[in-house]
């Protein structure tokens, strides 16, 4: 083999080695700029609500409220979300409204043993809301802040509610808010 000839084969294994490590090379950046695809970041900050009644003990005159289960209840949003039943219930979780600073649901409660729709009563919620960029894959998280809450009782099964927790987010597992139930 000649000179010339030894040159040339020098230089194509030098092109072929430097093609192969630029390809290596660049494969390796690819696949390490890969996104996830994949939210492992849990996106949903339902309003949590449980269901209580006060009692009194008469002699000593101490109230008490005592978590209780309802025997079934359809809960409506007005303006967008679909009724949903809840049946033998002591909390259930209901999406809020990020379009707009008021959240309201009506709620028809039911005697499952008479097959009877008993009470009716819309509740008004009143929220900020806040979104945070996450990332590309996830999204947009939209939480709340409770500012307050109203309710408009049409069979008086609603006696009071109290706010027990204002922020409404994915990192508090917290009851927000407690239903009161009138006793009769």
């Amino acid at each position: 083999m000649t000179k010339q000839q030894e040159n040339i084969f020098s230089k194509i294994r030098s092109v072929v080695k430097n093609y192969t490590l630029h390809s290596a090379l660049c494969t390796l950046i690819f696949v390490s700029c890969g996104q996830d695809e994949e939210c492992r970041y849990p996106m949903h900050a339902p309003l949590r609500i449980g269901f209580y009644e006060m009692t009194t003990d008469i002699p000593t005159g101490i109230t008490t409220s005592t978590a209780v289960t309802i025997d079934s209840v359809d809960v409506h949003g007005i303006g967008g979300e679909v009724g949903i039943r809840f049946l033998q219930a002591r909390t259930i979780g209901l999406s809020l409204n990020k379009l707009s600073e008021v959240s309201e649901f009506i709620f028809l409660f039911y005697d499952v043993r008479l097959e009877t729709r008993f009470a009716v009563d819309t509740v008004r919620i009143f929220h900020e809301t806040h979104e945070e960029f996450l990332s590309f894959e996830c999204g947009i998280l939209t939480t709340f802040t409770i500012d307050s809450v109203r309710t408009t009782t049409t069979n008086n099964y609603i006696d009071s509610i109290v706010i027990n927790s204002t922020a409404v987010n994915t990192f508090n597992n917290a009851q927000h808010i407690q239903i009161f139930r009138r006793t009769w």
